[in-house]
């Protein structure tokens, strides 16, 4: 009966459970299942609810068929949730995430894309470490040794992890601080730093942004430790940034339902509500977070702290260990064997080590010889007539050849120049042989391997064992030959030079002379070289003993000047020589280089424009007694007559009326002084007076005024003076009125000829103080410069007047005279309506220009040469 029951029972089992599941089944489909969504709570538990609450909503609606809770849990507690599966998906920091995919299998579906007031929103964060505004005694990672320190916890990713990280590379490490406190949340964190609780504190990087625009805190309360900046990103930080939190599934959340989340997630855009609640712009495609496996390793934390022991090792790698051993056991087999063996060989080596002792010395011999050939610059080779039997490596290298073989018994008829012959198969190693028998030292020519000729100094010897062979050495000496032409042209140039050449010693001892310096002072080169400086002194070359000079060359310097000489004939020449001194290794001066030219046919030009110049200048003034003369008859035609009247008045009133008698007589004495003085200024203006005076240039100004005056009002010209200035200045009086007397007379005579209405002339003074120079401008409105005649108004003899009505020389002597006699310039600029003659002129000083008058009369042949000591 037991036997016919059992499969009854379990038939019935079978319906019992079919019922059940249906059951089961028809209830799913009533009751929704509810999705438990895990985040970590880092800023306490009602913020996070707060915070994340819409985003189950969301999905709510997104995905009807379940319900969405968030559960917020702190650190451990979120830990533990996810070891029991008490949750489905979880939303948790960087770090507690690696932690979960590593222990538990968790996989991330989203990236989170973290909100910013300031910008596009973040896959990306960091950890701040901060302190309060007002804290001095914290400026640097450095300076938190020794201080309180709060993190939010030791699993908290950017309120720990980063800035532990960043410490650590700063030397700072958890031993180093006081007082280390974990607060769990963010805020805590934050208000423990500004309450003085602690010193400093690190948080992820957008907690200080969120906290100041809910209004708990003002970033004004903190500063950020060793910030960074980032491109795009818009909060403060310390550390390097990492991925955003990512949103994962645990392993028993199936593959559909984890799909169906992330399309939701995928669809939120940053102006939908459920971003703006939850303070999120949207979420992305997970991104790579190898960057938090290389931290966590750095720092040996978890999933990476684990010990390996022995036994795990072995368990782990138990065939490799085996095989390991075999090995060994084989290889100490085979090192058995390989020692018996090499104590075979080394009967056998002692064996061959005494047999080859000899032969080993032989080949040292060879090898060094075979060195020292090599070593050699000089090409090398053995060989006879028509071969070569061994070479060098320096004769290879010339002719371009990688092997000897290349070379060895082979002709190089084709590498020599025969210079006397033009037959190349002539130019072969019979050249060099046929030198050995003419028993000299040779130049020859050979081509190198670019093709390019080389000279070289050929030596033959007899090669000792075997008399029918011969060793020839070539030595290049190429660049000594370009040197030898070299010097051989400069030679040539050097002693053809038109300029005199003298090369002596510091002791005044002559070496060296050319051409050009015998011929200047008519002796031969054998009575100068070798010759001291007496001999020098005989023919007027004698600058070596000038103060100047030594004191030139004392500094290293060029000494430049003139000297005067006579030549053997009798005959003076002026040199006009640079001296400079040569120096040794050492920067010791050995010799004396005098290069010179003959400067006396310049002199003579020289002398010839001067006189030239000096007869200029005595033709302007001549011309200007002409045209002074002609004012003068003008100012004297008036007062002449006045006294005619005057006298003729006298002679009808001298009985009738005694007043005017006394008037007249008083009229007549002005106009007789007015004439003398007119003489006396004519006098003045035209002696020869050189002597500098110190007087008022305004009275310069109207004593050269005086004597135009008259002539001026006659042509109806109206003379103005502007004198800005009143100064006393140090010149020469009489050239200052003829340059002033030229220039308004230049002026006058372009009013006249052009008809100018309202002629006007203004005379105006000024001082410019920066350059000591005291300038005087005349100025008409005769209608300027024709702009083609600009360049020559100052050339002598050029002028715009016929020829019976000037000279051409007024402006040439008045810049001759301002230049030379006045040290100053002359110039002219054209204005509204005419053009401003200017001179400007400096203040002379007696003292200069007596001391320029002495050194003038030095004569450097009086200095004794040989009291100079080098």
């Amino acid at each position: 009966m037991h036997r016919t029951t059992k499969p009854h029972k379990s038939i019935i089992s079978i319906i019992l459970f079919i019922l059940l599941l249906f059951t089961t089944l028809n209830a799913h489909s009533e009751t929704k299942e509810t999705i438990k969504i895990g985040i970590l709570a880092k800023r306490g538990i009602p913020q996070t609810m707060q915070q994340w609450q819409p985003l189950a909503e969301y999905l709510d609606q997104q995905i009807p068929t379940y319900t969405f809770k968030i559960v917020p849990l702190g650190f451990k507690d979120l830990n533990d949730a996810v070891a029991h599966n008490s949750v489905d998906f979880v939303l948790t920091n960087t770090f507690q995430y690696v932690a979960f995919e590593y222990h538990y299998g968790a996989s991330r579906i989203a990236t989170l894309q973290n909100h910013s007031d300031k910008g596009p929103g973040q896959q990306r964060f960091g950890g701040v470490i901060f302190t309060r505004s007002d804290n001095t005694s914290i400026h640097t990672l450095e300076d938190t040794r020794h201080k309180r320190f709060a993190a939010v916890d030791p699993e908290s990713f950017g309120g720990w992890i980063m800035g532990k990280k960043e410490l650590l590379d700063h030397g700072v490490s958890e031993k180093d601080f006081s007082k280390l406190l974990f607060l769990h949340s963010h805020d805590a964190v934050v208000h423990a730093v500004l309450e003085g609780r602690v010193d400093a504190g690190t948080i992820r990087s957008d907690t200080l942004e969120r906290m100041a625009s809910e209004g708990k805190i003002s970033m004004n309360q903190v500063r950020v430790i060793a910030p960074k900046s980032y491109s795009g990103f818009p909060f403060a930080t310390s550390t390097a940034l990492y991925p955003e939190w990512p949103f994962s599934k645990l392993s028993h959340t199936s593959d559909e339902l984890a799909e169906s989340v992330l399309i939701a997630l995928l669809g939120i855009e940053p102006q939908f509500d459920v971003a703006k609640r939850t303070k999120t712009d949207h979420w992305t495609i997970p991104m790579d977070y190898s960057p938090v496996h290389d931290l966590l390793k750095t720092l040996n934390m978890p999933p990476y702290d684990a010990e390996i022991t022995l036994t795990e090792v072995v368990k782990k790698y138990a065939v490799e260990i085996i095989l390991a051993i075999l090995i060994i056991l084989v290889l100490s087999v085979i090192v058995v064997f390989i020692l018996f063996l090499y104590r075979q060989l080394q009967k056998q080596s002692a064996r061959i080590a005494t047999l080859n002792g000899e032969l080993t010395k032989q080949m040292e011999r060879e090898h060094i010889f075979r060195q020292m050939l090599d070593s050699q610059t000089a090409l090398t080779m053995l060989g006879d007539e028509t071969r070569i039997v061994e070479c060098n490596e320096s004769f290879l290298n010339f002719f371009g050849v990688l092997s000897s073989d290349e070379i060895i018994h082979h002709g190089l008829c084709s590498y020599f120049i025969d210079e006397t012959h033009n037959d190349r198969e002539h130019s072969c190693l019979s050249t060099i042989f046929a030198m050995q028998q003419q028993g000299v030292y040779s130049k020859i020519t050979m081509l190198d391997q670019n093709g390019y000729p080389r000279v070289f100094h050929a030596h033959i010897d007899r090669f000792a064992h075997d008399a029918s062979l011969f060793v020839v050495n070539l030595v290049d000496i190429t660049s000594s030959e370009e040197l030898h032409q070299k010097l051989v042209l400069l030679q040539k140039a050097v002693n053809q030079s038109s300029n005199t050449i003298l090369i002596s010693t510091v002791d005044g001892v002559v070496e060296y002379v050319n051409n050009s310096f015998c011929e200047c002072c008519g002796h031969e080169e054998s009575e100068l070289v070798g010759h001291n400086a007496e001999l020098l002194n005989t023919i007027g070359l004698n600058p070596l003993a000038s103060k100047d000079l030594y004191n030139t060359l004392s500094e290293n310097k060029v000494w430049i000047g003139e000297v005067q000489k006579q030549h053997k004939d009798g005959s003076e020449h002026i040199i006009r020589m640079a001296i400079s001194p040569i120096k040794d290794v050492n920067g010791t001066i050995t010799h004396l280089i005098a290069i010179g030219e003959d400067v006396s046919k310049y002199r003579t030009i020289e002398n010839t424009l001067k006189e030239k110049e000096k007869m200029l200048l005595a033709q302007s003034r001549l011309v200007a007694v002409g045209e002074m003369l002609s004012m003068i008859a003008q100012q004297w035609r008036q007062p002449l007559s006045i006294i005619q009247m005057c006298l003729n008045n006298l002679e009808f009133t001298l009985q009738l009326m005694e007043l005017e008698e006394q008037e007249s007589i008083k009229t007549m004495t002005e106009q007789v002084e007015f004439l003398s003085n007119t003489i006396d200024n004519f006098s003045n203006c035209f002696k020869n007076d050189t002597q500098i005076e110190t007087n008022e240039l305004d009275t310069i100004i109207c004593n050269a005024v005086q004597l135009l005056e008259k002539d001026l009002e006659n042509n109806h010209i109206t003379l103005q003076k502007e004198c800005n200035i009143e100064m006393q200045i140090n010149t020469r009086q009489q050239d200052v009125i003829q340059v002033l007397i030229n220039l308004i007379t230049n002026a006058k005579d372009v009013l006249i000829h052009r008809n100018v209405a309202s002629a006007k002339i203004t005379l105006r003074t000024n001082y410019l103080e920066e350059n000591g120079l005291f300038v005087v401008e005349i100025i008409d409105n005769g209608g300027g410069v024709n702009e083609t005649i600009k360049d020559r108004i100052f050339e002598p003899y050029f002028s715009t007047k016929e020829v019976q009505e000037g000279s051409g020389l007024g402006l040439y002597i008045a810049k001759a005279i301002v230049e030379n006699n006045l040290h100053g310039s002359i110039g002219f600029e054209a204005t509204t309506d005419g053009t401003c003659f200017y001179i400007k002129i400096p203040s002379l000083l007696l003292e200069q220009e007596e001391q320029k008058l002495k050194q003038e009369e030095v004569d450097i042949q009086g200095i004794d040469f040989e009291k100079i000591d080098f």
